[in-house]
């Protein structure tokens, strides 16, 4: 699956509608940020936990290979989102949750302040492994 800004469209690359899922299983989630803010930790998590994860379950993925824009890092002047660090922790160790068999390669990202901490963040959450929870929106 793919989270990104979109913005009707307007965000380069101007790809990533919904609808356009490419071949196989693939789930677009295209935020079309309305604010100057941009969508951040609650946006991003709603979304995992109510649509992406229950689905990556039913799936029930051998591995997940991420390519992990940081770009939608709290601070990037290019995403102007604001997914904080410790919130790219928590994603990586929902997808553990999922299948303990996770990658990650590093795709883009321009602040050089947040974008190592959330790196450092999903590396910590690999390291650790997958976490015990007490259900499955833990």
């Amino acid at each position: 699956f793919s989270t990104h800004r979109h913005d009707n469209g307007y965000f380069y690359p101007s790809t990533g509608k919904a609808e356009e899922c490419g071949e196989g299983y693939n789930i677009n989630v295209p935020w079309n940020v309305v604010t100057t803010k941009g969508h951040g930790d609650a946006e991003y998590l709603l979304a995992w936990k109510d649509v992406l994860l229950p689905i990556a379950r039913e799936f029930k993925p051998d591995f997940i290979l991420v390519s992990a824009g940081f770009d939608a890092c709290i601070g990037d002047p290019l995403g102007s989102m604001r997914i904080t660090p410790p919130c790219y922790g928590v994603l990586t160790r929902l997808l553990l949750n999922v299948c303990p068999k996770v990658g990650i390669v590093l795709e883009g990202g321009y602040n050089l302040e947040t974008m190592p901490r959330a790196i450092v963040c999903c590396h910590y959450a690999l390291l650790k492994g997958p976490t015990k929870q007490k259900d499955e929106y833990d």
